[in-house]
């Protein structure tokens, strides 16, 4: 089955999939991943046409990229099936699902998810959490690109690595997120930066001062300099001094001269 490298499934979703011959079969309304394994796997689509919905197993492709899908069956030949409520599925139970810390703060919104190529089947790898994705789900992503690059705010992709994601419900249908603390001191720290940055400041407060020292320095630097200092300002002293001495002097000693003078002290 050819599947070319990567794929985001916002480029995937009601897109049409064809028969061997070349007829529509219907369009993608959802994907089916196996989950439990450390990358969930990709087993069907869900096809959808005049209301009618078919289920094609992941052996059943032939084709399966960004600009075209095709199966190895004929309409006829793929049976109606209702969406499984014992698979997990990338469009009802991922797509706009929140990410929340252990606490259960909220921290970001799933725009998109990456599928990765292994060995012939694809694994879900990432979540993309930024206005990337969701331009993409609009169809707009290019369009959308080259206006941000026209008011020089060039569009990063925002991914955050699917193993660094746990469920928090066990009912599918209600499948919620959360970045493990351990696996936070993982991420590269301009990641952890764009994550705080699209937290609430009270979130943000309570999620950096959780963060053990040196991760929280190394975030700290990405992050803008008036948010290093209202974060660092709100923190207890002694807190705060253990974070300023993970980091380089030159470094240390911004953070330290945009601090109100009462706390710079």
């Amino acid at each position: 089955m050819a599947l070319i490298g990567e794929v985001y499934v916002g480029d995937i979703l009601g897109k049409v999939v064809l028969d061997p011959r070349g007829e529509e079969i219907g369009r993608v309304r959802d994907i089916a991943v196996e989950a439990g394994a450390r990358f969930p796997r990709a087993v069907g689509l869900y096809i959808e046409k005049k209301k009618t919905t078919r289920y094609l197993p992941w052996e059943d492709l032939s084709i399966f990229n960004k600009r075209i899908i095709s199966s190895r069956k004929t309409e006829g030949e793929i049976p109606e099936a209702a969406p499984s409520q014992e698979r997990l599925l990338i469009r009802k139970d991922l797509l706009d699902k929140q990410i929340v810390d252990i606490n259960g703060a909220k921290v970001v919104r799933v725009n998109d998810v990456k599928l990765t190529e292994d060995a012939g089947a694809a694994y879900v790898t990432d979540v993309d959490v930024g206005m990337r994705g969701i331009l993409r789900r609009l169809g707009v992503e290019r369009r959308g690109g080259a206006f941000f690059e026209t008011i020089r705010h060039p569009l990063r992709h925002q991914l955050i690595s699917w193993e660094f994601l746990q469920p928090v419900e066990e009912k599918l249908d209600r499948l919620t997120l959360s970045v493990s603390r351990e696996a936070v001191s993982d991420l590269h720290p301009a990641d952890l930066a764009q994550i705080m940055s699209d937290m609430a400041p009270e979130e943000r407060q309570d999620f950096f001062e959780k963060l053990d020292p040196e991760t929280a320095a190394e975030a700290l630097h990405e992050l803008e300099p008036e948010v290093q200092a209202d974060l660092i300002s709100e923190m207890d002293k002694e807190l705060a001094a253990d974070i300023i001495e993970q980091m380089p002097p030159d470094e240390a000693a911004d953070v330290i001269a945009d601090l109100p003078a009462e706390k710079a002290q």
